[in-house]
């Protein structure tokens, strides 16, 4: 795992995580977690800015759809 993680270091390409479950959920998580002041974007509560990075390197998977959201 760790030679795999350099390998993608080296290619400067970003590493995707996915996530299988409910979308509406993930989406509460970061929401509650921006509210208590836990996730930021350069020290800002900028929702949108924060969803946008994310979804960046975190593909949400809907579990009954198998499509990513």
């Amino acid at each position: 795992m760790i030679k795999q993680i350099r390998q993608t270091e080296k290619n400067d390409t970003p590493a995707r995580v996915e996530y299988y479950g409910n979308p509406k959920a993930v989406t509460r998580v970061l929401v509650k977690l921006i509210e208590q002041g836990k996730l930021r974007y350069n020290g800002e509560d900028n929702y949108s800015r924060i969803i946008r990075t994310l979804t960046a390197v975190v593909d949400v998977v809907n579990e009954s759809t198998g499509k990513i959201m």
